[in-house]
């Protein structure tokens, strides 16, 4: 009778569960929220969502599922360890996306510190280049079936250089003097 309290019962037993990845309890109380919000069970949840160092991720076959069932479609031209190519469609608009082993390590995705390939691009190159093709299309053509939300590929490759600096540092940037245009 009181959603609070069953949100809070549900999130610790997800969290106990460890199906979602979740670290702490409150993370379990977020996806019983989304649950709730849904309507979906935990289960049923797990076949869309998952957190991921602690942000919450969608699957990218998930977001496939879901561009697919909004009227989109999708013909996939190449699905190899080096390249994944597809023409997207929806309402009227056409795209091609390409997505290269060989781009994401020049851009340092796909690499480790050591320079190496990270362990799921060595393992897995061709599913990681179809959910970056995947999210990339439906990023492009249908952003309201992901609302901001990153697949689990994606977050695994965030590092910390891509996140932003500290107001403070942002701050003292700014102040820096300029003596003859240029930036002391």
């Amino acid at each position: 009778t009181d959603p609070l309290d069953a949100i809070q019962k549900m999130g610790e037993m997800i969290w106990g569960s460890g199906m979602f990845g979740c670290v702490k309890p409150e993370q379990g109380m977020v996806l019983a929220m989304t649950c709730l919000a849904e309507g979906k069970a935990p289960l049923e949840l797990a076949k869309t969502y998952h957190i991921i160092e602690g942000k919450l991720t969608m699957r990218a076959d998930a977001m496939l599922g879901r561009y697919l069932t909004t009227g989109g479609k999708v013909k996939w031209i190449t699905r190899s360890d080096v390249e994944v190519r597809a023409i997207w469609s929806k309402d009227g608009n056409d795209v091609e996306i390409v997505s290269s082993l060989e781009e994401f390590k020049n851009n340092g995705i796909a690499l480790s510190a050591k320079g190496g390939l990270k362990d799921n691009w060595r393992k897995f190159p061709k599913q990681m280049l179809t959910a970056r093709n995947v999210s990339e299309a439906v990023r492009l053509l249908a952003p309201q079936i992901i609302s901001g939300i990153y697949t689990p590929e994606e977050v695994s490759d965030f590092s910390s250089h891509d996140k932003p600096l500290p107001p403070k540092v942002l701050v003292e940037q700014r102040e820096a003097p300029v003596v003859d245009g240029q930036a002391a």
